[in-house]
């Protein structure tokens, strides 16, 4: 992940207004043809399975909107910060499919 020399922060407010609305619809569609999904245990967000996804996500976001707001690149040391983060996000959302495919298995068998 790279971040490029120029930040726009309305740009990257909007574009994250419409991956949370894109979220928001994909959970209603699938709640709308009756499947339950689990968003978190019994409204403790400190356990379950999307845990570190969702942590990792809101960390990286927020180190990325930091480095804009400063006009500046990351160092050295903050871009590896940042691809260590992109490789959890990847595992994390690996790990979620595997759950969601084991979910489903169960469902149908």
């Amino acid at each position: 992940m790279r971040i490029s020399s120029t930040f726009d922060i309305d740009r990257f407010r909007e574009t994250e207004q419409e991956a949370m609305a894109k979220g928001l619809r994909a959970l209603d569609e699938v709640m709308h043809d009756d499947w339950y999904v689990v968003i978190s245990y019994y409204g403790d967000p400190t356990h379950g399975p999307h845990l570190n996804l969702v942590e990792s996500l809101k960390e990286c976001g927020e180190r990325i909107k930091a480095l804009g707001l400063a006009g500046r690149l990351p160092s050295a040391e903050e871009q590896e910060e940042l691809d260590e983060l992109r490789d959890q996000i990847s595992h994390a959302r690996g790990r979620m499919s595997e759950i969601i495919a084991e979910r489903l298995d169960s469902i149908i068998t």
